[in-house]
């Protein structure tokens, strides 16, 4: 537990910035902070066409290998669901894209 009682969630969002949705992660950090002030939330560049989501240690979104990035509203969802004390879901949901990645 960290600050006022929140769980700590930890975050790694592993980013490649020659990806279709270039400034995706700082959108993505920017909702968790929103809605999770007290989140302790991370981002680092992954290998190229990556954009990988580990709440607590445990994967829940790879887009190496569903091929699409994760809805951001689904994300922020799991991560208030962990702040209260849940276990990290699999994000379910996908963003539509019409970008291809050669």
């Amino acid at each position: 537990m960290t600050g006022s009682g929140v769980k700590r969630i930890g975050k790694h969002v592993l980013y490649d910035h020659s990806t279709c949705d270039q400034g995706g992660i700082l959108r993505l950090l920017r909702k968790i902070l929103a809605e999770i002030p007290g989140a302790q939330v991370e981002g680092s560049v992954g290998r190229r066409s990556s954009f990988e989501v580990v709440i607590n240690n445990i994967e829940v979104h790879s887009k190496l290998k569903t091929m699409a990035f994760p809805d951001f509203d689904e994300v922020v969802r799991i991560a208030q669901e962990v702040s209260k004390g849940s276990e990290p879901q699999q994000v379910a949901k996908m963003q539509s894209s019409s970008c291809t990645v050669m």
